[in-house]
C-alpha cells in the first residue's frame, strides 16, 4: 500500500513510531468518523484500526451519511460493537436513521444502545436479544415500533413525548425490566405508571422526576409489595410532602433509597406559611442561588428527627 500523505505526516510526528498497544489505547477513545480516518492514513493504522477491540464501544453522534454506508464501519457494527451510542445525531437523515436500525437488527454481540435527541419519523422493529440497557431519551418514539428486547433490564424514556400508549406496552416488550426512567415525561398520568407498575414485578430502580401529576398513592403498591431494596427518584414532583416521604420509607424494603425534594410539611395552611417564608428569606440572603432552590434527599435519620409536624421543627432540615 503506497504511503499517503497523512502516513509521511504521522512518520515525520513520531506518531508512526508509536508501539501497537499505545495505538491501539489512543484509537479506542476515537469516534466512528475518527477511526474510518485512521484506517485511509497507512497500512499500519489500517492494521490496528481493524482491532475488534477498538470497535466494541461505538459513538456514532457525529456521524454522516457516507460514514453509515462505509463497508468497514457496517461489519464492524454487526460483528465486534457491544455498545453503541448516537446523541442528536445532526448530520443523519430519517433514512440514515432506517438504515442504522436495520444494522442493529443485524448485530450479534450489542449489549447497550443509546438513541438519544432521535427524530423517528417511520415505525421500525427493533429485535436484539442480547440487548440489556436501551436508551431512547429525548427521541420521537413511535408508538407502533415493534421492540422485542427480552433480556433488557435496563430502560431510558426520560424526556419523551406523549408516550402513554408507549408506556403501556413496556411490560409486554420488557417483562425483564429491573431499572426504569420516566423523568420528565410530563404527559404521564398518576394511573397510566401507577398501572405500569403493577406489571413489572423485578423493577427495582425508578425515576419519575418532574413529573408533577403523581402523587403518594401512585407508588406506595409498588413500595409495599417489592420484597427487595428499591431506589425511588421523585425530585421536583411538587405534590410530595415530607409526610409522604417518611410514610413510603415505613412501607419501604429496608436499604429503600427515596430520593426527593420535599419541602412542604404537609399540606396545612402552617405548611404553606413556613413554605412560603423560607423562599423569602432564600431570595433575599441568597438572590444569586435562587435556580438551586430545592431540598436535597433527606437521609433516613434526618426524616426521623423532623417527625414533628410543626412548620417551625421542620424548617430547620432545609437544605439551600
Amino acid at each position: 500500500m503506497a504511503e499517503t500523505g497523512l502516513c509521511i505526516e504521522a512518520k515525520s510526528s513520531g506518531a508512526g513510531k508509536l508501539a501497537y498497544e499505545t495505538l491501539l489505547e489512543i484509537f479506542v477513545h476515537l469516534d466512528a468518523a475518527a477511526l474510518l480516518a485512521c484506517t485511509r492514513v497507512c497500512s499500519k493504522w489500517r492494521i490496528i484500526a481493524a482491532d475488534s477491540r477498538i470497535w466494541r464501544s461505538l459513538d456514532l453522534s457525529h456521524a454522516a451519511s457516507s460514514h453509515l454506508n462505509s463497508p468497514t464501519l457496517q461489519d464492524h457494527v454487526k460483528r465486534d460493537a457491544t455498545s453503541l451510542h448516537v446523541r442528536n445525531p445532526s448530520r443523519l437523515t430519517e433514512a440514515d436513521l432506517a438504515l442504522l436500525v436495520k444494522l442493529l437488527n443485524d448485530s450479534s454481540s450489542l449489549e447497550t444502545l443509546s438513541l438519544e435527541y432521535c427524530v423517528f419519523e417511520e415505525p421500525f422493529t427493533l429485535a436484539l436479544t442480547s440487548l440489556h440497557s436501551l436508551s431512547l431519551s429525548g427521541s420521537t418514539v413511535v408508538v407502533d415500533c415493534n421492540l422485542y428486547c427480552p433480556q433488557l433490564s435496563v430502560l431510558d424514556l426520560s424526556h419523551c413525548a406523549q408516550i402513554d400508549r408507549t408506556v403501556a406496552l413496556i411490560p409486554l416488550h420488557f417483562p425483564n425490566l429491573e431499572k426504569l426512567s420516566l423523568a420528565g415525561c410530563y404527559s404521564l398520568s398518576s394511573s397510566a405508571i401507577r398501572g405500569l407498575l403493577t406489571q413489572l414485578p423485578r423493577l427495582t430502580s425508578l425515576d419519575l422526576r418532574y413529573i408533577s401529576g403523581i402523587e403518594s398513592r401512585t407508588v406506595k403498591p409498588w413500595i409495599s409489595k417489592t420484597s427487595q431494596p428499591v431506589t425511588l427518584d421523585i425530585r421536583h414532583c411538587e405534590v410530595f410532602t415530607v409526610r409522604d416521604i417518611k410514610s413510603l420509607r415505613k412501607l419501604a424494603f429496608e436499604g429503600s433509597e427515596i430520593i426527593h425534594s420535599a419541602i412542604l410539611c404537609d399540606h396545612t395552611e402552617d405548611s404553606y406559611r413556613a413554605y412560603i417564608d423560607l423562599v423569602i428569606g432564600a431570595t433575599v440572603f441568597a438572590p444569586d442561588r435562587h435556580d438551586e432552590f430545592y431540598c436535597s434527599s433527606l437521609s433516613a435519620s434526618s426524616a426521623t428527627s423532623s417527625a414533628s409536624s410543626s412548620p417551625e421543627s421542620c424548617a430547620v432540615e432545609w437544605t439551600l
